[in-house]
């Protein structure tokens, strides 16, 4: 007969691991789900909103201005003195741009401008003519000769222009 040892007696034992065993899924995996479940539905909630809210040139087509010839436009250029007539333009299109060296839309947006004005004048299809609001001639010179831009600057000190052509509030 032979005799076996403490130590070869523990090695038939299984090893056990002293701590209690993890649960699997649980409150902590119902947690994690929900979550996943929420943050899902708002992101379908809000593919939803987005593909069934009108388009912004829907929003935009809402002015008393649509459908009806362009309200007079002239005057004489800040820029370089030449007078503007808009009826003078021909068949080219026309971007008016109410503006003020005062307001920050006016100022981030003025570089696209000048490269919008720059692309069009080479095709001809295009003209940029900016309407002074609310403003001080000399600073407008200056925002020009700083900035860019070549196209006429009409001054408009009563607001008349920016109203006939629907401009309501700052400009923009």
């Amino acid at each position: 007969m032979t005799s076996r040892t403490g130590d070869e007696f523990e090695a038939d034992l299984p090893v056990t691991d002293p701590r209690p065993p993890r649960r699997t899924g649980g409150a902590r995996g119902r947690s994690v789900l929900v979550s996943a479940l929420v943050v899902g539905g708002l992101l379908a909630g809000f593919v939803v909103v987005l593909a069934t809210r009108d388009s912004s040139s829907a929003r935009l087509a809402q002015t008393p201005l649509l459908g009806k010839p362009a309200p007079a436009l002239r005057g004489v250029s800040l820029i370089d003195g030449k007078p503007f007539d808009l009826r003078e333009v021909g068949e080219r299109f026309v971007l008016v741009n109410v503006f003020a060296t005062w307001c920050v839309p006016c100022q981030q947006e003025h570089p696209e401008l000048v490269a919008f004005e720059a692309r069009h004048a080479q095709i001809g299809d295009a003209r940029v003519v900016s309407v002074v609001f609310s403003d001080k001639p000399d600073a407008v010179t200056r925002f020009f000769a700083d900035r860019g831009g070549s196209w006429p600057v009409l001054d408009d000190p009563e607001g008349r222009i920016a109203l006939d052509w629907g401009h309501r509030g700052e400009a923009r």
